[in-house]
C-alpha cells in the first residue's frame, strides 16, 4: 500500500500464494482499514490495515467455482454506516457479496449470463457506486449489465439497464469492451473499448 501524495510505501502484505497470482483487489473507503484481494483459483484474503502485516489476514473466503476473480469492491451499506459490504466477481459470471461480520456464507450470489450458466470469460471487469447500490459489469466483450443492489433476492438482481455494443456505434464504435467504471457521486458509467475510446452514460432516474 502506497500514500500517492508522499510517495511512500506505507504496508506491505505477504499473500502467501505460491500456486496462484493476485488478480483482482478492493478497498474500504470509508474508514481505510479493510482490503481485499482476489485470485486466479477463486480464493480472496481480507486483511485489515491497522493489524501488523504478519497477522492482518482476518478472514480467507472461496468462491464455489475455482474461476479468477475479477472484481472486487468493499463498499459502506446504504441502510447502515457502519456496515461494510465486500463484493466479488468471477471470471465465470458469478457475482456475490459478503458481510464482513459473517463471511461463512454469502449474503448474496447471482450469475450474470443470460442462461444462468457459468461460462468462462464473462466478466473482464466489475465497478460498484460508492453508495453501494449500483453495480455495473461487462458481459463478455460486447455488453455492460447494470444491476440495482437494493432490489435483489437470495440468486437474483433487478437489471435496469444493458449498453451493447451494436448500439454503441451512433455515439463512437467500440471494438471489444475493455474496463467499465462508475462515477465516485453521479450515477454516470465510463465504458472502455480496446481500440482506445471511452464512452460515458448517465441515468435519468432520481432516485440514485
Amino acid at each position: 500500500m502506497w500514500d500517492a501524495h508522499y510517495e511512500k510505501d506505507l504496508y506491505d502484505i505477504n499473500v502467501s500464494k505460491k500456486k496462484s497470482a493476485v488478480t483482482a483487489l478492493g478497498w474500504e473507503d470509508e474508514h481505510h482499514y479493510v482490503m481485499a484481494i482476489g485470485f486466479g483459483d477463486g480464493s480472496l484474503h481480507i486483511h485489515d490495515s491497522r493489524i501488523s502485516p504478519s497477522d492482518s489476514r482476518i478472514t480467507r473466503l472461496s468462491f464455489d467455482l475455482k474461476s479468477p476473480v475479477v472484481g472486487l469492491s468493499v463498499r459502506t451499506s446504504n441502510t447502515d454506516k457502519e456496515r461494510a459490504l465486500l463484493v466479488g466477481a468471477t471470471d465465470c459470471g458469478v457475482v456475490s457479496i459478503w458481510d464482513p461480520r459473517q463471511f461463512d456464507e454469502p449474503l448474496f450470489t447471482m450469475n450474470v449470463n443470460d442462461n444462468q450458466q457459468p461460462r468462462e470469460g464473462t466478466i473482464r471487469q466489475m465497478s460498484v457506486h460508492e453508495n453501494g447500490c449500483l453495480l455495473a459489469c461487462t458481459v463478455g466483450d460486447s455488453q455492460v449489465k447494470l444491476y440495482d443492489l437494493r432490489q435483489r433476492q437470495q440468486t437474483s438482481a433487478e437489471c435496469i439497464a444493458v449498453i451493447k455494443h451494436d448500439e454503441m456505434e451512433k455515439f463512437r464504435p467500440l471494438s471489444g469492451i475493455s474496463a467499465v467504471s462508475m462515477h465516485k457521486i453521479r450515477c454516470a458509467i465510463a465504458v472502455g473499448s480496446s481500440n482506445g475510446w471511452v464512452n460515458v452514460y448517465g441515468s435519468p432516474k432520481s432516485s440514485f
